[in-house]
C-alpha cells in the first residue's frame, strides 16, 4: 500500500467543489504502483485541494483493501 501526497495539481486550479477532482493524477499514480507492485491496484483520494484541503492525497493498494477503506470512510461520514 502507498499513501501519496501532492500539491497544485492541474485538476485543482480554480476549483472549490465538494468532491475530489484529481482523477487523472490519481490514475497515473495507480498505474505506476501497479507496475511497481506487479499486481492490480485501486486508489482512493482522501483529500483534495480542489475541495479546499491543504494537499491532495491518495491511498493506493490492493482492490479489497481500498474497498474496505472506502466503506469505512463512508460509514464515518454518514
Amino acid at each position: 500500500m502507498a499513501r501519496i501526497r501532492w500539491t497544485n495539481g492541474v485538476s485543482v486550479r480554480n476549483r472549490k467543489g465538494k468532491t475530489p477532482v484529481c482523477h487523472f493524477g490519481r490514475g497515473i499514480l495507480t498505474g505506476a504502483m501497479e507496475q511497481t507492485f506487479g499486481r492490480k491496484c485501486e486508489s482512493l483520494e482522501v483529500s483534495c485541494q480542489g475541495k479546499g484541503d491543504r494537499v491532495c492525497e491518495a491511498i493506493i493498494g490492493e482492490p479489497a483493501e481500498i474497498t474496505r477503506i472506502a466503506e469505512q470512510s463512508k460509514r464515518v461520514s454518514d
